[in-house]
């Protein structure tokens, strides 16, 4: 978040002012009530940096809840802006000849999304879906494996968010549980009450997981022992064979350092089926190059906040959430657990996924 702090100062900027003009055109404020007005978005918009920043080297309850509130009013101000936006469109080429109501309409509609978003986030369910593989080794036909991601453990989703997981998980009572990344939400604060807990992530025989993009700007080696302590084996670029499954787990790498990738006790490839975990839904080519049969991903968050999967369709294209079968090669991206900033998924369902392998 700091290499891109000069877009996001910018982004702010625009939001403030996007949203400033639309609630000044809804209550037709006088001076008095502008500046309370504009005041108010600069506090939410930079308090919201700062205190994130602050989270970085300093942690307290009262912090914690301080960001809580901050990232909420930014989901909010998300869809002021973009109904903002909009409004100054329609203001500037005249197409309304009654602004106030416009604007009221507006605010109406940026607060109905952001009340959906809250909704929607406490609320994860529960998905299965059936995968065949060809080849598979008797010993793993029918077994379950569940998968997570995203659960971004840290000032927002806390001890109380990983036991409601933890919990949902039991009752499926899985046979292996990949947790596909993002584990952690990049603030070192939580990391000591929360690393012990991550032993009630269980499974009957393995728990495995990946590295996310968060997890690497945290610092792996900064709960690497809390992993170890929980039994879950990490792999890091690395693979390994399972009663005749090859799973290889993938690091999050910077673009420019994907084509030298080196994954630890690869085997030669012999017909063997081979599990990728791949916190993005990236790298699909290669992964068919490899012969994986099945790929788990994350990451994209199914866009979160409605319209934001819009965009992460550009970027990730159809992979960016659900299952996609190519021949022999399937993929399945989950939209994760959690949330990263503001703690809203509009129209976007949190899911804990289970695996059946035929």
């Amino acid at each position: 978040m700091f290499t891109f702090l000069p877009v996001i100062i910018l982004l702010f900027a625009i939001a403030v002012y996007a949203v400033y003009f639309l609630l000044i055109s809804a209550w037709l404020m006088i001076r008095m009530g502008r500046l309370i007005t504009l005041t108010s978005l600069i506090f939410i918009a930079a308090g919201f940096v700062s205190v994130f920043v602050v989270l970085n080297f300093y942690d307290n309850f009262l912090l914690r809840q301080l960001y809580l509130l901050l990232a909420l009013l930014i989901g909010w101000l998300f869809y002021l802006t973009m109904f903002g936006i909009l409004f100054r469109f329609i203001t500037f080429f005249k197409l309304s000849y009654s602004n106030q109501s416009l604007a009221r309409i507006g605010i109406f509609c940026a607060t109905a999304l952001f009340i959906i978003g809250i909704i929607y986030t406490f609320f994860f369910h529960i998905k299965t879906i059936e995968i065949k593989i060809d080849n598979l080794p008797e010993k793993w036909r029918g077994q379950k494996i569940v998968q997570i991601s995203d659960l971004h453990l840290g000032s927002i989703h806390g001890s109380n968010f990983l036991q409601k997981v933890a919990g949902k998980i039991k009752t499926l009572n899985p046979d292996y549980l990949i947790i596909t990344g993002d584990l952690f939400d990049g603030h070192p604060g939580q990391l000591a009450k929360l690393g012990p807990e991550l032993q009630d992530l269980s499974a009957t025989k393995r728990v495995i997981f990946i590295p996310g993009n968060h997890d690497k700007y945290l610092g792996l080696d900064k709960f690497s022992g809390y992993l170890k302590q929980a039994n879950i084996l990490s792999l890091v670029d690395e693979a390994v064979t399972i009663d005749g499954l090859e799973i290889i787990g993938y690091d999050y790498l910077d673009k420019e350092w994907r084509d030298q990738r080196q994954v630890k006790n690869i085997s030669i490839y012999q017909g063997q089926p081979r599990l990728l975990l791949n916190h993005a839904p990236i790298e699909i080519s290669k992964a068919k190059d490899l012969h994986v049969s099945l790929q788990l991903s994350g990451h994209s968050h199914g866009g979160q906040m409605w319209p934001i999967s819009l965009f992460t369709e550009l970027i990730y294209g159809k992979y960016q959430y659900g299952l996609y079968t190519e021949g022999a090669y399937n993929i399945y991206t989950t939209s994760g657990v959690g949330s990263w900033g503001p703690p809203l998924r509009t129209f976007n369902r949190p899911e804990i996924v289970q695996i059946i392998l035929k």
